[in-house]
């Protein structure tokens, strides 16, 4: 069996600051939450979801 870590980024309308879905998510292990649509511009969009995956993996390679 593998020990191996698999990060878990929310995405949903549900998912807003502070709603009873999001804490829920972020305590089983989520390491953050993007609100869908979260920006009109789809660019932007998805320049924010890299970035939230990129911040995740540089932080986890700081830990191992």
């Amino acid at each position: 069996q593998s020990s191996r870590r698999i990060g878990v980024l929310l995405i949903s309308s549900y998912t807003k600051r502070g709603a009873a879905i999001t804490i829920e998510g972020l305590q089983e292990g989520a390491f953050d939450f993007i609100t869908k649509p979260d920006m009109a511009d789809l660019k932007a969009n998805k320049d924010y979801f890299i970035l939230k995956i990129f911040l995740n993996l540089n932080k986890n390679s700081l830990i191992h």
